[in-house]
């Protein structure tokens, strides 16, 4: 491959993986795509998008497997298949990057285990966005001086699941990091309506928006005595994912190691 990084990527005909496909072209003086999967891929996929007419086309990772071994899979598929894809790459020596949602703390668990044990690097970012990672971070620093905090997390009406993996993360730094405790919730006594004050993590309330119309938004509110604080990441296009990816690419080829999270690569 001419010294060039070889890259699969799973989960091609979906919106992440199609602006994946069209950071890497731009990138191919350093990195060159051999091979894209999905079970829902045609034959017309490379020539419908305009690439490169070498590359393997597949509906599974196991057959493309067959004919190709690249160095790296990039995976923004689903969970179910994202954890077939990791075990898959672990055995062959391919290192594993994954946006996909959905994965639970035991899925999490597994990964870290099997790139231990196969000494490979497996990335793991709920995010992939500079600015939803930098709100994450500075909403871990706020947290510390506030006993009250809820998110609300908007997304697009295609978004299968709920709540998002940055909003769970984003909740789960902001009790890690020197809080002490989990955060006050106050009770709601009545609720004429079931549901309707969230979901919550150690005590950080979580609503959920589906709406067309959205890409991505993240509101962190904390509230003290007399004053609230509203910090606020906004997403206009998937191009913002982009420089993240890159990021991790970079990183996982040098680290064979577990990471989760692209805030613990940067300097922050």
């Amino acid at each position: 491959m001419d010294g060039k990084l070889s890259i699969v990527v799973t989960g091609a005909t979906g919106k992440m993986g199609k602006q994946t496909l069209i950071t890497l072209a731009e990138n191919s003086e350093s990195m060159q795509v051999v091979g894209v999967v999905s079970q829902s891929i045609s034959t017309s996929f490379l020539e419908d998008n305009n690439l490169d007419r070498e590359i393997l086309v597949s509906q599974t990772l196991s057959d493309l497997l067959k004919t190709t071994t690249p160095d790296l899979l990039i995976d923004f598929s689903i969970r179910e298949s994202a954890m077939e894809s990791a075990v898959i790459c672990a055995g062959n020596n391919i290192d594993f990057i994954t946006g996909t949602s959905g994965l639970t703390e035991s899925d999490i668990s597994t990964l870290e285990s099997l790139a231990n044990k196969h000494n490979v690097g497996i990335f793991v970012a709920p995010n992939f966005s500079l600015g939803a990672v930098i709100l994450q971070h500075i909403s871990a620093l706020a947290g510390r001086h506030f006993d009250n905090a809820e998110i609300i997390e908007m997304h697009h009406s295609g978004k299968i699941d709920a709540p998002s993996g940055s909003s769970i993360a984003t909740a789960k730094d902001m009790t890690n990091i020197d809080h002490g405790s989990e955060f006050t919730s106050p009770k709601t006594e009545k609720f004429n309506v079931e549901g309707s004050r969230g979901a919550a993590i150690n005590g950080v309330g979580i609503h959920s928006l589906r709406l067309p119309g959205l890409m991505a938004r993240q509101e962190v509110i904390l509230g003290g005595k007399g004053e609230v604080l509203n910090l606020s990441h906004t997403t206009l296009n998937r191009e913002s994912y982009m420089p993240g990816l890159m990021l991790a690419i970079n990183y996982v080829s040098d680290n064979k190691n577990f990471t989760f999270g692209l805030g613990s690569i940067l300097d922050l």
